[in-house]
C-alpha cells in the first residue's frame, strides 16, 4: 500500500496487520508520491513522486528494492514536470511514466525508463492533452490507454502504439455517455486485455467500457459515498476475478469481475496525521 506522504506499506489482508514499512520521506523532500508499479519478478516498486520544495514542481520516480525495503535508486524527471501513472510492459523491460505540465499548458509527455539501467530512453509528447494522470498497458504489451485528470465534457482516451512509441487516434466517448462527470480519472485495464474499467473521482458508478467496440458495456453501482479516494488507483488481483480500489475512510472494496457486482470490503487501519492517505497498492502471489 502506497501512502501519499513517504510510505510504502506491507499489509496482510488475513491479519488485517502491518508487517513492514517503508518510509521515503527523506528521500525527496516535501515529496508527494502518487503512483507505483512492481516489476515481474516482483522484486523491485517503481514510485512516482512530485516534489513541491521549489516553486516548480519535479517530479521523480523511485525504486524501491522489495526483499531489502530500501530505495535504491532516483530517477529525476525534466524540472516542471508533475508525475502521474506508471505502467510496466508485461516483459518487465521498460516502465511508461505519465507526465503533465507544471505550468499547466503544452502537451503531456510520458517518459520511457529502461527499468534495468534505470534511465530515461524516451520522451513521448500525447500533443492535445495537458492533464494526463494514468496509464495502462494491455497485457501483450503492444497498446497503452492514457486517462485525463480533469475533464468536464466529452471524453476520450489516446492510446500509444508501444511497438513503434507513437501517439495513435484517441477512443472517443462523448455525450452523455459517461453521464458528463468529471473524470473518470482512475482506470484498470482487465488482465485478459478485453475491457477497461473507469473510477470517477466523483464516486461511483464504475464504468465498463470495451477495448474491442470502444463503447459502454456496463456500470456497477456502488453505495453512496463509496467512489474512489482522491488518488486511489484500482487494482487486479491477478486471475482478474477481483478489482479492488482504496474508498471512504481507509476502506478497500473488492468487485467480483465475473458478476460485476461489488462482493466485499475490508476497513484498513488508519495512518496518522490525515483520514485517508492509502493511494495504491498490489498483491503478492502467495509461494
Amino acid at each position: 500500500i502506497l501512502d501519499e506522504f513517504g510510505s510504502l506499506l506491507q499489509f496482510d489482508p488475513s491479519s488485517s496487520t502491518v508487517v513492514a514499512t517503508l518510509n521515503f520521506s527523506q528521500v525527496i523532500s516535501q515529496g508527494i508520491a502518487t503512483r507505483f508499479a512492481v516489476t515481474l519478478d516482483r522484486h523491485f516498486a517503481f514510485i512516482t513522486v512530485n516534489s513541491a520544495q521549489t516553486a516548480m514542481s519535479t517530479g521523480y520516480v523511485l525504486v524501491a528494492d522489495l526483499t531489502s525495503f530500501s530505495i535504491v535508486s532516483t530517477i529525476p524527471l525534466p524540472a516542471g514536470t508533475v508525475v502521474g501513472g506508471i505502467a510496466i510492459t508485461p516483459d518487465g523491460s521498460l516502465a511508461y511514466v505519465v507526465t503533465q505540465p507544471y505550468s499547466g499548458s503544452g502537451p503531456s509527455n510520458v517518459y520511457v525508463i529502461d527499468t534495468a539501467k534505470r534511465t530515461i530512453t524516451m520522451t513521448i509528447p500525447v500533443a492535445g492533452y495537458s492533464n494526463l494522470g494514468q496509464i495502462a498497458i494491455t497485457p501483450d504489451g503492444t497498446e497503452a490507454y492514457l486517462v485525463d485528470s480533469l475533464d468536464t465534457s466529452g471524453f476520450s482516451i489516446p492510446v500509444l502504439d508501444l511497438q513503434s512509441n507513437t501517439v495513435e487516434p484517441p477512443i472517443s466517448i462523448s455525450g452523455r455517455n459517461l453521464q458528463d462527470i468529471i473524470g473518470p480519472s482512475y482506470i484498470a485495464l482487465h488482465p485478459d486485455g478485453t475491457r477497461l474499467y473507469f473510477l470517477p473521482l466523483t464516486g461511483g458508478p464504475v464504468y465498463i467500457v470495451s477495448t474491442i467496440t470502444k463503447t459502454r458495456t456496463g456500470t456497477i453501482p456502488l453505495a453512496p459515498g463509496a467512489g474512489p479516494v482522491y488518488g486511489a488507483q484500482p487494482t487486479f488481483t491477478a486471475d482478474g476475478i477481483h478489482l479492488a480500489f482504496m474508498s471512504g475512510m481507509n476502506l478497500m472494496v473488492f468487485v467480483n469481475t465475473l458478476t460485476d457486482t461489488v462482493e466485499s470490503s475490508i476497513t484498513l487501519p488508519p495512518p496518522p496525521f490525515e483520514p485517508i492517505r492509502n493511494i495504491s497498492f498490489f498483491f503478492v502471489p502467495k509461494p
